[in-house]
């Protein structure tokens, strides 16, 4: 899950999207796109900063194209290499 805060969005990379029914996503992340914002506002330092980041709900996606994997068994740490290289713009070649 990467979180942009600015925008107000969320960003879902699954590494095996065909495992799971796209009709599904929307009521597994609402409980996260209500609840990001309020952790937010709770834990800012200033009346000023909570007005800022406002209650009103994300949005996400969840992009089709699959983080890349050598094989079945390391999704996991090629996920989190892949969120880390997309957030700083650095390209990702799994070999």
């Amino acid at each position: 899950i990467w979180i942009l805060i600015p925008k107000r969005h969320i960003v879902v990379w699954d590494s095996i999207p065909s495992s799971s029914v796209p009709d599904a996503w929307d009521a597994i992340m609402e409980p996260f796109l209500q609840m990001v914002p309020y952790l937010l506002v709770e834990c800012t330092a200033t009346d000023e900063i909570r007005v800022k980041y406002g209650l009103e709900p994300y949005t996400y996606e969840r992009p089709l194209k699959s983080v890349p994997t050598a094989n079945n068994g390391d999704c996991g740490v090629y996920a989190v290499k892949y969120i880390e290289c997309h957030a700083l713009g650095v390209s990702f070649d799994p070999k």
